[in-house]
């Protein structure tokens, strides 16, 4: 027997619903079974006979979703599926603005409900904490915020 592995690279399929009930049920309380995802109808397909696009597509999908995959492949990955590296990268600041402006808004509308009135209006220091709590600067928090708002009424 050798020490070293012999590895085949497959993908298996499986029902996301299914995966997020098995990921509920199994946060249980220790001492009670684990629960099987496993009903028996997982396929699983081996990287190299996969011959049908779909499957292929998958699987650079699942590629991406590796965090240690070196800069140079994901690239190439994101190539092959016709996928903008910038255009991820865009869209993944949206959502963080996104964010930011949703947790602005609860945090106004909890001063609102304390009572606070804050030098400079509710507005600028809602901004200024969340931009605190994030390591970043007011201004820059309410220039995102503003381009993320004209991006939205020109849709």
């Amino acid at each position: 027997m050798t020490d070293g592995l012999d590895w085949r690279v497959a993908i298996i399929g499986y029902d996301p619903i299914r995966w997020v009930r098995y990921l509920d049920e199994y946060a249980r309380q220790s001492g009670e079974p684990e629960p099987s995802m496993d009903n028996g109808r997982r396929k699983t397909h081996f990287v190299q006979y996969i011959d049908d696009k779909s499957l292929r597509r998958a699987f650079y999908q699942a590629l991406l979703d590796i965090e240690w995959l070196p800069s140079k492949i994901h690239s190439a990955v994101m190539s092959e599926l016709g996928l903008s590296l910038q255009k991820r990268k865009s869209d993944i600041e949206e959502a963080r603005t996104l964010t930011l402006n949703v947790l602005v808004d609860e945090c106004k509308a909890r001063m609102r409900e304390n009572g606070e009135q804050p030098r400079g209006g509710i507005h600028d220091s809602a901004v200024a904490e969340i931009a605190a709590r994030h390591g970043m600067t007011a201004e820059a928090l309410k220039q995102r915020i503003t381009r993320l708002n004209k991006k939205r009424s020109r849709k």
